[in-house]
């Protein structure tokens, strides 16, 4: 899961949706408002420069992880952020690292479905 961390962060998605994060980081996590959802797009998709080639997967090609993520590979984007939790295979990990990555994908087709957005099918795409 990717969190919003640093006061750098919490600067840039402040300036972008027009509220001082850094002396108010709490009203990301306020219930009552919608900063948390918005606050997530807007690093995702604007701020973030976080690469998914590298370390990860050097065979990519994608430039960023949004660009992996429009291009539907899910996969790359859990290998760049979610690595050492779901596809990391040593033997004490390995079931637990395979079904948080079910469970992920699982959430990811029903997000799809509510969204009405095709399904991805391609194995390749989803699991590490």
């Amino acid at each position: 899961m990717l969190s919003l961390t640093h006061d750098y962060n919490y600067k840039d998605v402040g300036d972008f949706l027009g509220v001082d994060l850094v002396n108010n980081p709490e009203r990301v996590a306020d219930p009552n408002t919608d900063l948390a959802w918005k606050a997530a797009i807007a690093y995702w998709a604007r701020i973030s420069k976080l690469l998914c080639l590298g370390n990860y997967d050097p065979m990519t090609g994608f430039q960023t992880c949004p660009d992996a993520a429009r291009a539907g590979n899910f996969a790359i984007t859990t290998r760049r952020l979610n690595y050492w939790q779901e596809c990391y295979a040593y033997p004490e990990s390995t079931k637990a690292g395979r079904d948080k990555q079910n469970l992920r994908v699982a959430r990811l087709g029903e997000v799809r479905a509510i969204m009405r957005l095709p399904q991805i099918t391609d194995s390749a795409k989803l699991y590490c």
